[in-house]
């Protein structure tokens, strides 16, 4: 069984910051929508926290470490969705489905 709150554990300046609540909140309320956002070493995980979204987001977070962010998010914006093999959201999704629960 995997501890969601121990995924991405790191050291010192290399460990994420989980978030919820706060301006990000309000907003997505407003909007309706909602959904997990990785900012640097910071990961907002909306109040309706699943593993699904504190893992997905997670992943961006070390992928912005290998690529940089400039790169993740030119790959999420330009380089199709979730279902594109390769893309970084497909990346992030295919870890849940192997090591997620």
């Amino acid at each position: 069984e995997h501890d969601m709150d121990m995924v991405g554990n790191g050291n010192n300046n290399y460990k994420p910051v989980f978030r919820s609540g706060g301006a990000v909140e309000l907003v997505q309320d407003a909007l309706q929508y909602h959904r997990g956002v990785a900012v640097g070493r910071n990961l907002y995980i909306p109040n309706q926290k699943s593993s699904y979204t504190t893992f997905h987001e997670t992943a961006h977070y070390y992928q912005m470490n290998h690529s940089g962010w400039g790169s993740v998010l030119k790959d999420a914006l330009f380089k199709g969705s979730y279902g594109t093999p390769g893309n970084v959201e497909w990346a992030a999704d295919q870890l849940f489905k192997v090591y997620g629960r």
